[in-house]
């Protein structure tokens, strides 16, 4: 989504910005040393972090994956187009398509809850609680906005059963969405 901001989308797909790549590339190209590059690497990481806690954008995001070491050093798991979605709050939530004009209201079209967005979607509506149930079972735990990321990151297991939840209500979404709704087009 375009309107995805760069700092979200640069967390999600572990690319570091180009201005902290820079300052460790610059300070790296004679070191042949592997510790030294690492330790280069590290430091690199603490000055995205600060820059990620500091940023006024993609806070949804921030919320949802706030340690950036623990998501670049991940041994598993692939972002998906609708994980995106679910990580970045902009897609087939009608808080949203209301707020990029194509929809009037941002009310959720299942529950009629004001604000459908990615938390209320994923962890709130009344729609979706059998998924989350299964999803609870096969991870052991419930997932919540503090520890969704974590739970991903504990195994590969893990991470493909909320992949799986995370594509299964969005594709629910988009088929409802395209069927239409009670909410009309601008």
């Amino acid at each position: 989504y375009k309107t995805t901001s760069t700092d979200a989308a640069l967390v999600l797909a572990n690319l570091i910005p180009a201005h902290i790549l820079a300052q460790e590339r610059s300070g790296t190209y004679c070191l042949n040393l592997p510790e030294k590059r690492y330790a280069a690497r590290e430091r690199t990481l603490e000055i995205w972090q600060q820059e990620w806690n500091q940023s006024t954008k993609g806070r949804w995001t921030h919320r949802l994956i706030g340690d950036i070491k623990g998501w670049v050093h991940r041994k598993h798991g692939n972002i998906t187009f609708r994980m995106t979605q679910c990580f970045t709050g902009h897609g087939v939530f009608m808080q949203y398509i209301a707020r990029i004009k194509k929809r009037v209201s941002s009310d959720c079209m299942y529950c009629e809850h004001p604000c459908d967005d990615a938390e209320h979607t994923l962890f709130h509506c009344p729609r979706f609680e059998e998924e989350r149930e299964n999803v609870k079972k096969e991870i052991g735990s419930e997932i919540k906005t503090e520890n969704l990321t974590s739970i991903m990151l504990e195994a590969s297991e893990k991470w493909e059963s909320i992949k799986k939840y995370m594509e299964e209500i969005i594709k629910v979404k988009e088929r409802d969405e395209r069927e239409g709704n009670k909410y009309h087009l601008l």
